[in-house]
């Protein structure tokens, strides 16, 4: 049986509300990921095909890498989408979409960029739901949060 939120202290209120917080995060990866396979034409239950890899005639151009140390504020939405990488066995998240004139496009941030450390802590080894738990967490707690974002290389 459910207590009247009146009868309910306050830590048992903000300890429900960290809980239904991370409940809706899960839901929004879930609903982030189907969107995007949505547009990428897949459908549910779906292999990736692998894609047959051209031959290059010439030398490839030196790939160009950019570092984005992006601090996050808080009280704001981060303005970007971010999803589980296809394929990629070192990051396990990729800007998906940036929101014009949001937060992440004021930083600089692109479509396309991994996220590559939160805090200092690199991100390989873990999975789209650590990230977007990382960023919850410090949204719902209000601590800092730097997400080092790379373009490029691997």
């Amino acid at each position: 049986m459910a207590l009247a939120e009146s009868k309910m202290s306050k830590s048992d209120q903000k300890e429900r509300d960290a809980a239904a917080e991370k409940v809706q995060a899960q839901m929004r990866g879930r609903t982030a990921r189907k969107e995007v396979a949505m547009l990428k034409g897949e459908q549910p239950g779906d292999k990736k095909k692998k894609k047959k890899k051209k031959k290059q005639t010439e030398p490839a151009a030196e790939e160009k890498v950019i570092v984005l140390d992006f601090e996050v504020q808080l009280d704001q939405p981060l303005g970007m989408k971010i999803d589980h990488v296809e394929g990629h066995n070192i990051y396990p998240a990729e800007i998906t979409q940036v929101v014009p004139g949001g937060q992440g496009d004021k930083a600089g941030v692109v479509v396309g960029m991994y996220v590559t450390h939160m805090n200092g802590d690199a991100t390989n080894g873990q999975v789209l739901d650590d990230i977007v738990m990382g960023v919850v967490g410090a949204k719902t707690n209000q601590t800092p949060l730097v997400m080092r974002l790379q373009l490029g290389g691997e």
